[in-house]
């Protein structure tokens, strides 16, 4: 994925703009139906210990984020490659004062990439990465 996020000033401390203006990112819906009128996959992570994954590159400050039908849950990416492991994961993505997954989501819905929006006035945040791996 090539793109540029940019431009906004959001304060890394707080929420308020994140909500507005988060990046840009990209995404993987599990347990969706591949249709109208369909059944919904049965993806299960329950034996799981966390994310796996791998990017070719690791552009500015990036989070993964993992779903369920009501909250997101994100972690800040630290190195191109890696395990999360479930606790790493937090619903308050911009600070620690959320609640932390003890397990997998219980209806996990999504995986997901964010290059997270740049928190200068004005400047704006090239991105270039490709996922060559994910695994749950």
């Amino acid at each position: 994925m090539t793109g540029n996020a940019g431009g906004i000033v959001c304060d890394p401390t707080s929420a308020s703009c994140y909500s507005s203006h988060w990046g840009a990112g990209i995404g993987v819906n599990l347990n969706q139906a591949n249709g109208t009128g369909t059944t919904p996959a049965s993806f299960s992570a329950a034996s799981s210990t966390g994310v796996t994954y791998a990017l070719d590159s690791l552009p500015g400050t990036m989070r993964m984020v993992v779903g369920d039908s009501k909250t997101d849950y994100c972690v800040a990416l630290q190195s191109r490659s890696g395990t999360i492991p479930w606790r790493s994961f937090n619903s308050a993505c911009w600070g620690t004062t959320g609640v932390a997954l003890a397990g997998p989501p219980a209806s996990f819905t999504s995986v997901r990439f964010q290059v997270v929006a740049d928190t200068s006035y004005g400047i704006s945040t090239d991105f270039n990465f490709c996922i060559t791996q994910l695994g749950i």
